[in-house]
């Protein structure tokens, strides 16, 4: 069976920076694969578009370049906030390079790079961890349905 947009599909991938050689972000394993439905943005619609018509067997070897991912860094998605806005957050999690979990006043759930941290404020950087970056992709299509 070919993938469709309907389609379930399990794969394993190793997903990189700069070049299929470059820095690994992610891999799913067969002990650990990805299984997801297509057309329901559990995925980027570049990386879906990809795969339609391979079949269980395939493999794929790809690139998504930053505009059909996560597209560039947005400057204006560095926020500085008052130290207090963060008092539910422990202070030993408040290091640079730590990502934090948040959440809004409608109780929406997202997550934020530490970049600098003072006595009185704090840098957050919003923009997603891939933002800026090409994808590189390598895997194969374990299972459609």
């Amino acid at each position: 069976m070919q993938i469709t947009k309907d389609s379930t599909v399990t794969l394993i991938y190793t997903l990189h920076f700069d070049s299929f050689e470059g820095e690994v972000f992610e891999v799913a394993t067969e002990e650990d694969p990805v299984e997801f439905k297509m057309s329901t943005g559990d995925m980027l619609d570049s990386f879906e578009a990809k795969l339609l018509g391979l079949k269980a067997g395939d493999e794929f070897k790809f690139m998504i370049p930053v505009d059909e991912a996560y597209g560039e860094e947005d400057e204006e998605a560095i926020v500085e906030f008052p130290m207090d806005m963060l008092e539910d957050v422990p202070t030993d999690e408040l290091e640079p390079g730590n990502v934090i979990p948040l959440e809004d006043e409608d109780g929406n759930e997202f997550e934020a790079l530490i970049i600098e941290v003072e006595e009185d404020k704090i840098v957050l950087d919003f923009n997603h961890p891939l933002a800026g970056e090409d994808l590189f992709v390598v895997g194969k299509v374990i299972e459609v349905k």
